[in-house]
């Protein structure tokens, strides 16, 4: 095992980065699409592409402080049925909450989450969650997908009052693990809310998961970017 005797904590964002959002979306929106007739409206590629393209700019929005998690729920459809042409009055009510609660029922992980989370449980890191997301959802995620079992503690938006990139939900996460900064990595898919937070809380290391190989920034402070999950067993 490469040497990094100073890190005894791992913390993980879950959606993009072990929890396959995008897969999982997709499938429950395809499956709406056809329990509530949508196609008579639009079609359900449309209606995946739109909402994927807009929930995206909303989360943008809430991390960025600039609307609240009850607006960020409440829009997304609304928005999606308006930008395909349909009239947003026909979303159905409750629609938003069926979405979350199918969705975050399926169990599709990213390539190699679970070996790398095994094998880093054998080494001896201490494993947890940070995320942006809400504890309701987020632990129906780790149950339906059989993560739950590697972490500790899941430190979500909800609990901490604050959404990463802010610092004060590193520090709760800290004081939630007994962590400290010096001996903690975070791992995650976004560049600002992960890699660059964890860093300005001064965390020791800022691991961007990057499995599109986007360009870094430059100059960027970022420790490290992943393509692959099993790039952190060299690492770590």
């Amino acid at each position: 095992m490469p040497d990094c005797p100073a890190v005894t904590h791992v913390f993980f964002d879950l959606d993009h980065t072990l929890w396959d959002f995008d897969r999982n979306a997709a499938d429950t929106l395809r499956a709406l699409h056809t329990a509530y007739d949508f196609g008579r409206w639009f079609p359900a590629d449309a209606f995946v592409t739109t909402y994927t393209h807009i929930n995206h700019q909303a989360w943008e929005r809430f991390h960025r402080g600039l609307i609240t998690q009850t607006e960020l729920r409440g829009s997304r459809f609304a928005d999606t049925f308006r930008a395909l042409g349909a009239d947003p009055a026909r979303v159905p009510v409750g629609f938003g909450e069926t979405f979350i609660a199918e969705c975050s029922g399926r169990a599709a992980t990213l390539p190699h989450a679970h070996t790398v989370l095994a094998g880093l449980m054998r080494r001896g890191y201490r494993l947890h969650i940070v995320t942006n997301g809400f504890r309701d959802s987020q632990h129906r995620k780790l149950a339906a997908s059989g993560l739950a079992g590697f972490f500790g503690e899941v430190v979500t938006t909800d609990c901490a009052g604050c959404a990463k990139p802010d610092p004060r939900i590193f520090h709760h996460a800290l004081e939630r693990t007994g962590a400290t900064p010096a001996a903690s990595w975070m791992v995650g898919d976004s560049l600002a809310a992960d890699a660059r937070g964890a860093l300005a809380a001064g965390w020791a290391a800022g691991v961007w998961f990057n499995p599109a190989r986007e360009a870094r920034p430059a100059p960027e402070p970022v420790t490290h970017d992943i393509a692959d999950l099993r790039e952190l067993l060299k690492l770590l």
